[in-house]
């Protein structure tokens, strides 16, 4: 009986095994990119793990050991990210929410609110006016910049990146960037472009970095997720990776 009575409580006191939760990172710097050193790919592998970096990598990295819970981490094109966590063939993504999502998806937590700005080429420390953008060439990422996409009085330029839009600008051949504050800094620092000669930004408004789940993720796994968001927020780890990024940039 008192062997019986220690094999029972040897059985209780080992750890359960789970399956680690997939997470979708955005490839889109500096929230997810390949690091320089990760072996190359092709067209249909997807990097994962040890060879991503980024903002959001980190933050992922911190839910996990705040949970307790094993993750896998996923670099995808952020059209794809949305629709593998939507069915189901990825558990988690951290991203700005869009109506499928928001819709269709499990919106776990909010993680962050960043600023999404307007910087022209002008004058060192000068704004532009909202009021008098009429005519202006303003580039913005990959059909980004909500805040500006219904006015039919600017042309909206479509960027692949946050650098090449820092560089059409300093080339006067966009007339102003619109994009998260964040971003357009961390590529400032890259392309080791002085941020503060370029116009003062101006704030369009504030978006929601949201933690998503998949549908099918059980209850039970999203209180442990709210749990440890809560916890990292508090703490302010969460606000110090994306100030980490902004002050040094990919380089870490």
């Amino acid at each position: 009986m008192i062997r019986f009575g220690v094999f029972l409580l040897s059985c209780f006191c080992l750890p359960l095994l789970a399956a680690p939760l997939r997470l979708a990172v955005v490839d889109v710097p500096p929230y997810g990119f390949l690091l320089p050193a990760a072996a190359p790919l092709s067209a249909d592998q997807i990097a994962t793990d040890a060879a991503i970096g980024g903002a959001y990598k980190d933050i992922g990295e911190l839910l996990a050991n705040a949970s307790q819970s094993p993750m896998q981490f996923q670099l995808l094109p952020y059209p794809r990210a949305v629709d593998m966590v939507l069915h189901g063939e990825s558990d988690l993504t951290i991203m700005f929410g869009n109506s499928a999502l928001h819709e269709t998806a499990r919106e776990v937590a909010p993680l962050a609110n960043v600023e999404v700005v307007l910087v022209g080429h002008g004058q060192k420390g000068a704004a532009l006016r909202t009021d008098a953008l009429n005519g202006l060439v303003i580039g913005r990422l990959r059909g980004g910049c909500d805040e500006l996409s219904g006015r039919p009085d600017l042309h909206l330029f479509d960027l692949n990146d946050h650098k090449s839009g820092l560089r059409m600008l300093q080339a006067g051949r966009i007339q102003a960037l619109c994009s998260v504050a964040l971003a357009l800094q961390v590529a400032a620092i890259e392309l080791h472009l002085d941020w503060q000669k370029f116009g003062k930004p101006v704030v369009l408004g504030r978006r929601t970095v949201w933690l998503f789940a998949s549908p099918q993720l059980p209850d039970t796994t999203l209180q442990v997720l709210r749990k440890a968001v809560k916890k990292l927020t508090i703490e302010g780890r969460i606000d110090a990776v994306l100030k980490r990024y902004a002050k040094v940039g990919l380089g870490q």
